[in-house]
Parts: C-alpha cells; sequence; structure tokens
C-alpha cells in the first residue's frame, strides 16, 4: 500500500507547488502592472516630486520583481518536468526566453539610474525666487526663522510639493513654497521685529539682512531669494515641471523627429529655478558662428556632438522662453547642448556644488566693498554667462563660476572702468583662481568674449 500510495502523494506535492509557483508569477506580474498605473496617476494628479523621487529607486523595485519572477518561473519548470509534462530540452527553451525577457525588462532601468539622478538634482535643487515688495519685510534673517515661520503658518501645499509620510525615502525639511509662507504670514498682519542693520565702516549696511537674499535690497522692490536645504526647506520639484510637455517626463525623452531630449529636460529644470529678477537682462552673445566655433573649440568636451541638435533645441527654446529674447534663448540652447555632451555623472557634480546659480557670497561680498546697484546689476546680468562658461569646463572637482573674469568683460563691453572695489587684492584673487579653473588666461579669455 505504501508503494502505491507514494507516486500519488509525490504528484500531489508537486501539482501544489506548480500552482504556488503559478500564482507567485501572477501576483509578480500584477504588481508590475500596479507599479506602472501608480507612477501614471501621479502624473496625471501633478505629485511630481513622490513621481520623480520614486524613480530614483525604480530600477531596484524591477530587479526585485525580476528576481521573484525567476525563482518561481524556474521551480515551476522543475515540477512540471517532475510531473513529466515537459522534456528537458524545452525547458532549456523557455529558460533562455525567460532570461531575455528579464533582461529586457531590468536593463533600461538600470541604464537610466544616472539620467533619473541627474533629472532629480536638475529639477529639485535650490531655487532662485522674486519676493514680491511687500512681502519681503517678513524674509526672516535665519533658517530658523524660515521654521518658525513654517510651524507657525500652515498652508496649504502645491500638489508638486506633497510627499506622503508613508514614502521612506520622504525628505525632512519645509514643504512649502517660500512665497506661500511669507503671503500666509502677512495677511495674519504680524512680523517680527528686526533691528535695523548696522553700518560697516564705509558705512553701507552689512549684516541682518534676510538668509539667503541677493543684494541689493532696495525698499518697495522686489528680493531675489536663494531657498532650499540651506535654509531648511526641502528638496522638491520646481512648480515648472507642470509645464513640461509629458513625453519629456519618460526615462528616455525625445522629440518626435526621435532626437534625444535629455539635455533639453535638465536645461528645463535648471532655467525654472535661477532666472533671478530680470531675465530678459542677461546677457549671452552666441549668436554668431564665430563665437559658437570659440566657445566649442575650448570646450573641454570638444568636439561637442550635441552640436548637431542645436536646430531642433533652438527651436524649443524658442517656443518656451522666446518672449524673454534673443539672448535668453541663445543662453538656453547652448545649455541644453552642453548639458547633452556632458556626462551624466559630471553634471550631477556640478549641480551638487550649485554651480547653476549666480555665486551668493560673491555678491554679498562685492556689496559689502562697496559695490553700486549698478555694478551688482552688471555681476547679475553676466551670470548666465559665467555658468555657461562653468558647465564647459567643468571636469570634476570643486569647479568654479568665472564671476569676476565675466564682470570684467561686461565693464569693457559697456565702455566703464572697472571699480575699485574690484580692483582689491581679495578679488585679483578670485581672478587669478578663476583663471587657473578656466585653464590659463588665454582658455579663460577666448570662452568669456565669446560668450560676452
Amino acid at each position: 500500500m505504501w508503494c502505491n500510495s507514494s507516486p500519488f502523494g509525490l504528484h500531489s506535492v508537486f501539482t501544489d507547488r506548480l500552482l504556488a509557483s503559478v500564482t507567485v508569477i501572477l501576483f509578480v506580474l500584477l504588481l508590475a502592472w500596479c507599479g506602472n498605473v501608480l507612477l501614471e496617476s501621479l502624473k496625471r494628479a501633478s505629485l511630481f516630486t513622490l513621481y520623480f523621487d520614486i524613480t530614483l529607486h525604480w530600477h531596484l523595485w524591477r530587479s526585485f520583481l525580476a528576481a521573484i519572477l525567476a525563482i518561481a518561473c524556474f521551480h515551476g519548470l522543475l515540477d512540471l518536468v517532475e510531473l513529466g509534462l515537459i522534456p528537458w530540452p524545452t525547458v532549456a527553451i523557455v529558460l533562455g526566453l525567460l532570461c531575455t525577457g528579464i533582461y529586457s525588462y531590468i536593463t533600461p532601468a538600470w541604464a537610466d539610474v544616472q539620467y533619473m539622478r541627474t533629472r532629480w538634482a536638475a529639477w529639485s535643487g535650490m531655487s532662485r525666487t522674486a519676493i514680491a515688495p511687500p512681502l519681503v519685510p517678513h524674509l526672516p534673517q535665519t533658517r530658523e526663522g524660515w521654521e518658525k515661520v513654517a510651524s507657525e503658518y500652515p498652508v496649504k501645499m502645491n500638489p508638486v510639493e506633497k510627499v506622503p509620510a508613508w514614502w521612506i525615502f520622504r525628505a525632512r525639511g519645509i514643504r512649502a513654497d517660500p512665497t506661500t509662507l511669507l503671503s500666509a504670514k502677512a495677511r495674519a498682519g504680524l512680523t517680527y521685529p528686526q533691528a535695523a542693520p548696522p553700518k560697516a565702516a564705509h558705512g553701507r549696511p552689512s549684516r541682518n539682512f534676510p538668509a539667503n537674499t541677493y543684494r541689493p535690497i532696495v525698499p518697495s522692490t522686489a528680493a531675489s531669494l536663494l531657498w532650499g536645504e540651506q535654509i531648511s526647506f526641502s528638496r522638491r520639484v520646481s512648480q515648472a515641471i507642470t509645464s513640461l510637455p509629458p513625453p519629456y517626463l519618460s526615462s528616455s525623452p525625445s522629440l518626435p523627429r526621435g532626437v534625444p531630449a535629455q539635455g533639453l529636460v535638465l536645461a528645463f529644470g535648471i532655467l525654472a529655478r535661477n532666472k533671478g529678477l530680470a531675465p530678459a537682462t542677461l546677457v549671452c552673445n552666441l549668436t554668431s558662428q564665430s563665437s559658437l566655433r570659440v566657445f566649442e573649440d575650448y570646450s573641454a568636451w570638444y568636439p561637442r556632438p550635441a552640436k548637431t541638435l542645436r536646430s531642433y533645441f533652438q527651436q524649443e527654446m524658442e517656443s518656451a522662453f522666446g518672449k524673454l529674447g534673443p539672448a535668453y534663448v541663445s543662453a538656453a540652447t547652448e545649455l541644453a547642448l552642453i548639458l547633452a555632451d556632458v556626462p551624466s555623472a559630471i553634471v550631477l557634480e556640478w549641480l551638487g556644488h550649485n554651480l547653476e546659480h549666480q555665486d551668493l557670497a560673491l555678491n554679498i561680498r562685492a556689496e559689502e566693498l562697496g559695490a553700486t546697484e549698478e555694478e551688482l546689476s552688471r555681476i547679475y546680468r553676466g551670470h548666465y554667462a559665467a555658468k555657461l562658461v562653468s558647465l564647459n569646463r567643468y571636469q570634476g572637482g570643486q569647479g568654479l563660476r568665472p564671476e569676476m573674469l565675466v564682470f570684467d568683460a561686461m565693464c569693457r563691453r559697456e565702455g566703464v572702468e572697472i571699480p575699485e572695489w574690484a580692483m582689491g587684492e581679495e578679488m585679483a584673487e578670485r581672478r587669478r583662481r578663476e583663471l587657473v579653473w578656466c585653464g590659463g588666461q588665454e582658455i579663460a579669455e577666448k570662452l568669456v568674449m565669446a560668450v560676452v
């Protein structure tokens, strides 16, 4: 009796195991479908911070599902062999097809990892926002002041900024937009008393300005706030993401003709965060063939193969920023082309040093040394030129924006003398470091003059 029952018992065991394998396979396929539905739902709901954050870990999710699927399929095939339903040669064919399918499923996700990280950095870095004149008196002077405002004036957040508490990778910090917080504080009719800023030796205000605010700060005029993790704000995707065409949100964005658009998407993210108060006045002279040739020939990434996409990228930038003038369109186009040429790891490092933004410390120091509003404006108007030169020469490391070299070129261009504060030893040392970083005086002068 034992001998007769044994085959039946083994048959039952293998059948149960086969059913378990099939159940696991179906469950994994269901999870994969649910994951794709989740991402689409997040995009439709404009929950882009959560969407971008999830895509940072999408390769791990796909690898996990692929591993479970492979194990379940392997055990299922073994059970089919034990039941005598398929021969071993068929198992080998099925395993080959399975490996091909799993490779095709996880390879794109891993290939996109670096781009996803760079896209997150380009869209979620520090932002430069114009603060309306009525809100300027409400600007806190410290990061603790921002934390106090956020705790005392809870506001309704834009969907782009929202991240649910259950998300395990949720970053700490203030999630609301600073202008929303300041508006709530202003509506409450409360202001924190602020002492008048003390005078420096030369009779100019030097301390107790609002935190991370560019100079000059002029009464009854908008201020320019650089905000992010330095003043307790959490990383979140710029609200400008809602204006990005849906095809650009994919892991492999492309233009209608199949032209790769990764550089465009990264550029849109950077440009959404650092325009400043007067973007139409920003300088970029890369409009002639001679200046473009110099800028490409002296690039650290020569021969700049993405330059062949210039007409495609310029058309997109013209559609998005045409009202800001040809100089801005030119700067935006060149930024996208450089981003398309530079490896993602280098772009990520460049963004990590906040080199896409005007140097706030230099801006503040220039005012302390005596720079006038006009001179500070000249530094601002050249800051896109400095950004382009910086990225064009960046190959890793700390990096430096050649803002004083650009400032000197701006003075020559506009026929004014370089001011006394800019000729002192401190700024001279800054110029020397900028020259070394650019690769020497010849390269620096060629690049700066081409873009200015």
